[in-house]
């Protein structure tokens, strides 16, 4: 009998190349220019000399003064297309840098998005084909799990926001697949406001997060590792934290760390939505790393329900949210905050 793989399940995906979109030409608009200001030139000399003709000799002052104001109308137009096309040039720039930065951040949101990769898919089903020998009913399960997994990743393809309650519902069976390998050396514990569930949050901007969690802290812990979630309102501001008591980082590791695809993608995400309205914090801790991410408070018009009651726990039914936000579970206990075994 072989045991459950010991590799962390990664979840991710590829790249994707992106096409510059056509530059609009402007070649003809130069010589029309210069032609426009040439005529405006010879049109003025041409007066000066027809009237300096006609008036005298006493008019020549004259003439060379239509002639200069002519010279310098002809540099002032060419002058002012020249920066007129600098202008338009810079825009026309500053939108494709800003239209391909858009449909970058899209793209790397698709590839975590599109599906499971390939090791994680290879480290479950083998952890599933290892509990057959031991365990029906566990293999079983992580089975249902997998399912699960897939198909909400599937609801989910191309969305770039949803409910804090949605996200938390993919965590939530990403972790209880995860625990496949961990056993009971994973507690993961949730803080998490009733209110603060109808929030809106970026897709996929937890799920990172507790992957580094477990990657770099409890999967490198020897013994029973935790990963503390909250989630609060404080004024505008909806406040998330992943917390765990692993074998902390290093303060060149945890650099190392935020230039990582998954931290710069979010990163990224949340500055392309947000602008300078949110914060992404990695914190060395005692014991551990604790990441904060701040975005604005945002309300959602739906209402959906999630199980946060600790996910060592083998249940799937949902809870009540009006329940949750009155302190009660499925089974009258706290909803949140406890402690899962």
């Amino acid at each position: 009998m072989k045991p459950p793989s010991d590799r962390l399940l990664d979840f991710s995906g590829a790249g994707t190349d992106l096409p510059l979109p056509p530059r609009p030409s402007c070649g003809l608009r130069w010589p029309v220019v210069v032609l426009g200001a040439a005529g405006v030139a010879v049109a003025s000399s041409t007066l000066a000399w027809k009237l300096s003709i006609s008036f005298g000799p006493s008019l020549s002052e004259f003439r060379w003064i239509l002639i200069i104001n002519s010279v310098y109308a002809f540099l002032t137009l060419a002058a002012g297309n020249v920066a007129l096309r600098y202008y338009r040039e810079s825009r026309e720039r500053a939108l494709r840098a800003s239209q391909l930065e858009t449909r970058l951040v899209a793209a790397q949101l698709k590839t975590l998005q599109q599906q499971l990769h390939p090791h994680f898919l290879f480290n479950t089903l083998h952890a599933i084909s290892a509990l057959m020998h031991s365990d029906i009913d566990a293999a079983d399960r992580t089975l249902i799990r997998l399912s699960d997994l897939l198909r909400l990743s599937l609801e989910r393809l191309g969305q770039q926001e949803g409910t804090l309650d949605a996200e938390l519902e993919f965590l939530r069976k990403y972790l209880e697949i995860e625990r496949t390998r961990f056993a009971d050396r994973l507690v993961v514990r949730y803080d998490i406001q009733a209110d603060a569930l109808d929030a809106l949050v970026p897709t996929l901007i937890l799920q990172p997060l507790v992957e580094n969690a477990l990657k770099h802290g409890v999967g490198r812990k020897p013994g029973a590792g935790h990963i503390d979630i909250t989630a609060r309102r404080d004024h505008d501001m909806l406040w998330l934290e992943v917390r765990d008591d692993g074998v902390g980082l290093s303060e060149d590791a945890l650099t190392a760390l935020q230039k990582g695809i998954g931290v710069s993608t979010t990163r990224a995400r949340l500055q392309q939505q947000f602008g300078a309205e949110y914060r992404l914090e990695f914190h060395r801790i005692p014991q551990g790393v604790a990441v904060v991410v701040a975005v604005p408070w945002r309300i959602s018009a739906g209402v959906g329900t999630v199980n946060v009651e600790g996910i060592p726990h083998e249940e799937t039914a949902h809870t009540d949210r009006r329940r949750r936000a009155a302190g009660k579970g499925a089974a009258g206990e706290p909803a949140f905050g406890r402690t899962g075994c």
